[in-house]
């Protein structure tokens, strides 16, 4: 049985059968020596270990859960499968878990030995005793040594050696690791027909991945690079930060030139960087205090140069700014002559009120829904079809504000005249202030006019309204939603984006504490709460 949350549903069980206790994921047109590379470039796994191979239905969502034997034996860890579920599926064996589970209980890690050789077993390969060695790693032990790629090992510390098949591999390495560090290590070899001896004092086994981070002010994500990361791209340095991910449109996709996936950075401002700590450093979490960073990037072997401008820039700065054109507060409908005979209109037709908005000039005047206007300041606005209004809300516009405008309407069938005054257009929703929290991958932007209308929000009513959640973003496990009106966080009041943005300042949070957000969605009110421990007070 297969226990877990596929797809987030959680206390969810499957049943199979094992299909292959010791699998490895080998095709028939795989050679061994591939194994670890065709799992992932920087993401080498199952390297001292054969999966068990199983047909228990599996999701994203059960990996690390249990896979159980029907008399309730934990027998692995489910780790691999197909996303949309189905019959093959890859488990951890459970004592290889387990061992793993009390080293880091016990030691925070889990100590390996290196000794920078790889081997391959000896099918196909016309021997019947040993181990061959497949590759050696510069100035490792095994280098120091004298091990060469090719070599056929047949003894350890005496004990004759045979890896016969791929999946004697795995063991084979691990027991090779699980020595005590620092360790001598006797093998014979054999060399062209000729058997030497060698010893081998083992070294700690260097990390496969470094950590992984990401600089949301600059739209990019690095993992840290670590030997076999550069190995394994040919890198000439081991030391530096490897490009993962690079966001549209944000500061590092913009630089000069851009930045790609793959990209190693070295030094940024003439500072080396390598780490974590060394990013932190830099305070780039709000673009640091330069305005302008020279970053160094290698790139296929090339040095580059890259130029970024690492200055926050507001939304609103990158907004046109409009003139004040002039508005009375009406929606309407262009009637022709045709049916306005119809609808006892006038004969030549015109523009049927729709809507009058509470409050604006038309209000105020006594414009009702209904009226058919015809002309403006005594001159005909002509109407072309039946399908839109912009030739009337244009001599609108056009008109002087806080000037009086004579409106000449039809109202049950008689000709009425009355007089408005102009005021300034509310302002359109592209012209409105809005804030991007890069931590949170959120865009807010403060409620406008016409929002207040489609949604019904009292004119009173404070709130900043959602302007897109960046998928898988902390914003969207909040579940928060592109449309949605944010009126309180962690209990207080958000008049505007920039209240909002104080309120969300990740710097000034206390560690442990989530977040907390009072939305409008519809006609409901729902709070959602950010628990993203790991990220806040950063």
């Amino acid at each position: 049985m297969a226990m877990g949350a596929p797809w987030g549903m959680a206390h969810s069980v499957s049943q199979g059968v094992v299909n292959n206790p010791e699998r490895l994921l080998l095709s028939l047109f795989q050679d061994e020596a591939d194994y670890e590379q065709q799992l992932g470039q920087n993401q080498p796994t199952a390297r001292f270990y054969a999966w068990i191979q199983h047909d228990a239905s599996i999701s994203p969502g059960n990996s690390g859960g249990p896979l159980v034997s029907m008399d309730g034996e934990i027998v692995g860890i489910n780790t691999r499968g197909n996303s949309s579920g189905g019959d093959m599926a890859f488990a951890i064996p459970a004592p290889v878990a387990a061992t793993i589970v009390a080293d880091l209980i016990r030691e925070g890690t889990v100590p390996r030995s290196f000794f920078g050789f790889g081997v391959r077993s000896l099918k196909r390969s016309g021997f019947d005793r040993g181990v061959l060695v497949s590759s050696v790693i510069r100035e490792s032990p095994a280098a120091l040594a004298g091990l060469e790629a090719g070599d056929r090992i047949i003894a350890i510390d005496g004990e004759a050696v045979t890896v016969a098949e791929p999946e004697q591999v795995p063991p084979f390495l691990r027991a090779m690791t699980e020595r005590r560090i620092g360790s001598p290590m006797a093998v014979t070899l054999s060399r062209d027909g000729l058997e030497r001896k060698a010893k081998l004092v083992s070294t700690t086994y260097p990390p496969d991945l470094g950590h992984d981070l990401e600089v949301k002010a600059w739209g990019v994500t690095f993992t840290e690079l670590t030997p076999n990361v550069a190995r394994s791209r040919y890198l000439n340095r081991d030391v530096g930060l490897l490009v993962t991910g690079v966001l549209p449109g944000k500061r590092v996709a913009t630089a000069h030139p851009p930045w790609l996936v793959g990209d190693v950075v070295h030094a940024i401002d003439g500072k080396p960087v390598g780490s974590r700590v060394d990013m932190q450093a830099l305070d780039l979490d709000n673009g640091g205090a330069a305005p302008r960073r020279v970053v160094e990037i290698e790139r296929n072997g090339a040095q580059l140069l890259s130029v970024l401008d690492a200055k926050p820039v507001r939304d609103e700065d990158k907004k046109l700014r409009e003139l004040p054109k002039a508005w009375i507060g009406i929606a309407t409908q262009p009637i022709t002559a045709t049916t306005a005979a119809l609808i006892g209109g006038p004969a030549t037709g015109g523009y049927r009120i729709t809507r009058v908005y509470d409050g604006a000039p038309a209000a105020k005047a006594g414009v009702q829904v209904g009226d058919v206007l015809t002309a403006l300041a005594g001159s005909a606005v002509p109407v072309s079809g039946d399908i839109g209004d912009e030739p009337l809300q244009q001599r609108i516009r056009e008109a002087l504000l806080d000037e009086p405008l004579q409106l000449d309407l039809w109202r049950a069938g008689k000709l009425i005249q009355l007089g408005v005054a102009p005021l300034a257009a509310p302002a359109p929703v592209s012209s409105l202030k809005s804030r991007t929290i890069d931590w949170l991958d959120l865009g807010v932007r403060n409620i406008g006019f016409y929002d207040r209308v489609a949604r019904s929000i009292a004119a009173d009513s404070k709130g900043v309204i959602v302007d897109n959640v960046a998928s898988g973003g902390l914003a969207g496990l909040a579940h928060l939603a592109t449309g949605d009106v944010i009126l309180r966080v962690d209990g207080e009041v958000v008049p505007d984006v920039d209240r909002f943005e104080q309120l969300t300042d990740r710097k000034s949070r206390r560690a442990g504490t989530p977040l907390s957000f009072l939305v409008l969605r519809g006609s409901r009110t729902r709070l959602l709460y950010l628990d993203a421990e790991w990220e806040m007070g950063r």
